[in-house]
């Protein structure tokens, strides 16, 4: 719920200045913040003016610390998603074929879950950026899997699908 940015509050306002357009994205505030700190724990946080000015020192000597602290962390938690969605313990969005999504959910599986055992947790609405950082990562392993399928040359789709999704859940 922190407040927005000057470019996030210039949204915000024009969503609700804009007649019926609050119908329609009732909620951005919050998932834009949850975005914005999921992406400042990876890479492409740093095309961000606040985190490239942390990295650099120029916020000072907490903010540096506090900033490569977000980064090791959410590149360790990238890293083990894709590992152990790899492996099949943790699911993404599934395949988008209505029959192989139909014999999957036979056998139990769900999708953005943990898999312990037999049973599958969903962790979807886990804490904000952690939730998005591996509902992101675990869609990018499955979508790695099918590379070579038809879908690959759906790959803009899919990633900004799974980035819609990780943040509406």
């Amino acid at each position: 719920t922190k407040p927005l940015g000057a470019t996030g509050r210039g949204w915000q306002n024009a969503i609700n200045n804009t007649h019926g357009a609050k119908f329609f994205v009732p909620f951005f505030r919050t998932p834009t913040n949850i975005l914005k700190h999921a992406g400042e724990r990876t890479v492409l946080g740093s095309f961000g003016k606040e985190v490239r000015a942390n990295l650099s020192g120029r916020n000072g000597q907490v903010a540096q610390d506090t900033q490569m602290a977000r980064l090791i962390l959410g590149t360790a938690v990238t890293v083990s998603v894709l590992y152990w969605a790899s492996a099949g313990y943790i699911t993404g969005a599934g395949p988008t074929d209505p029959r192989a999504r139909a014999e999957l959910y036979a056998t139990g599986w769900a999708p953005y879950s943990v898999k312990i055992g037999d049973s599958y947790y969903p962790y979807l609405r886990w804490a904000g950026p952690l939730g998005v950082l591996m509902g992101v990562s675990a869609d990018a392993s499955e979508i790695g899997d099918r590379l070579d399928s038809a879908e690959a040359s759906d790959l803009g789709k899919l990633a900004f699908a799974s980035v819609t999704t990780n943040l509406l859940n």
